[in-house]
């Protein structure tokens, strides 16, 4: 249950969204965009940075990733039902960087404990 600490605040952004979403809250999604593009941001550097690469993945390492692979596509879904595409557009992109890093990160080894990391 260690994960569920990681995810925690992907879980709140995702009933943020919500909220926002089905409140029409214009100001929450103006939170929720600045959020959105520094976390596309985040996740593209990472994806092309292999000390930040193994930092992120290496701390994410007892972290499923469905849990999180499953709260983007309920962001993804909640925003396009809203008509929020442009959030849709960057909350997709989050989520193919999201997943090409993880792929990154096990093909590279970033992601795996070390016998000094136990």
């Amino acid at each position: 249950m260690k994960w569920l600490k990681n995810i925690l605040l992907d879980l709140l952004i995702t009933l943020l969204i919500l909220i926002a979403v089905v409140g029409r809250v214009d100001w929450l999604l103006v939170i929720i965009i600045v959020y959105s593009a520094l976390i596309l941001l985040l996740r593209v550097v990472v994806l092309f940075n292999a000390d930040m690469m193994h930092t992120v993945y290496k701390r994410m390492s007892d972290t499923p990733s469905w849990p999180l692979h499953l709260l983007y596509a309920i962001n993804v879904f909640i925003l396009s039902a809203g008509q929020r595409f442009r959030i849709t557009v960057l909350w997709m992109l989050i989520w193919l960087f999201s997943w090409l890093g993880e792929r990154k990160a096990k093909s590279s080894g970033a992601g795996k404990k070390t016998r000094a990391g136990r």
